[in-house]
């Protein structure tokens, strides 16, 4: 995907916009919250046929193999470009099985996630994944 000319813009407003959104699996977990980041960045979604496919962390599971993958590391892995070094904007995820946690890097050693109450900073733990954006 490519980032369009005011990604930066429109990521900072996408965070300011979230930040008291609350999970709601199927709309704004970790991955839908990580996937319209990416869209709000990019203009196009990367994974629309998850929107609203399940309203559970067992039916994310189901949804998941529905698209013949077993993990969120899977589905990222097909559909992105790892990379050694997050950049801002770029996927993070953190191993968590059965469901792995995506985060969106802010560069600066931590990323954007989906909590319970809403999206928050984190700092990054010392192992993670990323992919380029």
């Amino acid at each position: 995907m490519t980032r369009r000319a005011d990604w930066r813009a429109r990521l900072a407003a996408f965070i300011r916009a979230r930040r008291d959104r609350a999970l709601v699996w199927g709309d704004s977990d970790c991955c839908l919250t990580a996937a319209a980041a990416i869209e709000a960045m990019c203009g196009a979604h990367p994974a629309p046929e998850l929107v609203g496919a399940y309203a559970s962390p067992a039916g994310a599971v189901r949804a998941l193999a529905h698209l013949r993958v077993r993990r969120v590391r899977d589905l990222v892995a097909a559909r992105f470009a790892r990379t050694p070094r997050a950049r801002c904007g770029d996927l993070i995820l953190v191993a968590n099985a059965p469901l792995d946690v995506l985060m969106i890097a802010d560069g600066r050693g931590a990323g954007w996630g989906q909590e319970q109450s809403g999206l928050i900073r984190a700092a990054l733990p010392a192992r993670f994944e990323a992919w380029s954006v």
